[in-house]
């Protein structure tokens, strides 16, 4: 008995190792990555610890001094650290309810994107590629004008949000 309980004990550690190293720790080092991320907690895993395919994004405290634009931003640093992997999809979570997924391509070109695309153009842009649990869109794509396309964006963010 006192082997398989080692055995196990041993297992959970190496779980949680593999979590950590490949993925806690980028989520870790996107949040330290700029000083007005203080305030915010996040965490990331595989999901369900064992699913290398996919990925929980949690956040789990936002600070009363941080903005929307705060979290957004190390969601976009996570997603540029993360880019060079393939996930067929990231579990967006808050306080460790699933809120959102977005699917691997998705995260991959957004990472891409971080480094040299207009920062309100993706933020203005993200719900719309927003599924839920079950992968249905949550939030439309806007057609028209400009400014009426725009406004309709922000207004979905700021719902996301």
């Amino acid at each position: 008995m006192r082997r398989l309980l080692i055995g196990a004990a041993g297992a959970l550690l190496l779980v949680f190792g593999v979590n950590h190293v490949f993925v806690g720790r980028v989520a870790s080092a996107a949040l330290a990555a700029d000083p007005r991320n203080a305030g915010i907690e996040i965490s990331a895993h595989y999901s369900g610890y064992l699913d290398p395919t996919s990925i929980v994004f949690n956040l789990e405290h936002v600070g009363p001094q941080n903005s929307e634009a705060d979290v957004i931003r190390v969601l976009f640093t996570f997603a540029e650290r993360m880019h060079e992997r393939r996930f067929s999809r990231i579990w967006l979570a808050f306080r460790g309810k699933t809120k959102f997924m977005l699917d691997g391509e998705t995260f991959r070109d957004l990472g891409e994107q971080v480094p040299y695309q207009n920062p309100l153009y993706l933020l203005r842009t993200l719900p719309e590629k927003l599924r839920d649990a079950d992968g249905q869109q949550v939030y439309g794509h806007w057609e028209g004008g400009l400014l009426a396309v725009a406004g309709r964006q922000v207004e979905d963010f700021n719902d996301f949000h």
